[in-house]
């Protein structure tokens, strides 16, 4: 006979023979190993789902900063055309130019 149809077998004729009894625990301890490593394929998907979604953050906001340079540049060198008394009219002072328009 296979092994397969022995054990077969056993389990059927001699539910509580000891062979029967290993068999339950070797399948038991399968199952977690599949949970567990079910789990952690999970717990891997989530990260880089989150690490993505982080990347694609950082790209935008990149992306952002490109886009809205030439604006910025523009009301920067504006601001510096401003003399310190023009500058304090609108509540601003040489410092802050880089603050407000960058």
């Amino acid at each position: 006979m296979h092994t397969s149809t022995t054990k077969l077998w056993m389990e059927i004729v001699l539910p509580n023979h000891p062979v029967s009894q290993g068999a339950r625990q070797v399948e038991a301890l399968q199952r977690e190993a599949a949970q567990a490593r079910y789990d952690e394929y999970g717990r891997n998907l989530a990260e880089s789902a989150a690490n993505l979604r982080r990347f694609g953050t950082r790209v935008a906001a990149a992306l952002h900063r490109l886009v809205t340079w030439p604006a910025r540049a523009r009301a920067m060198a504006e601001l510096n055309e401003l003399n310190d008394r023009e500058l304090a009219d609108i509540g601003l002072t040489r410092a802050d130019i880089r603050r407000v328009a960058g």
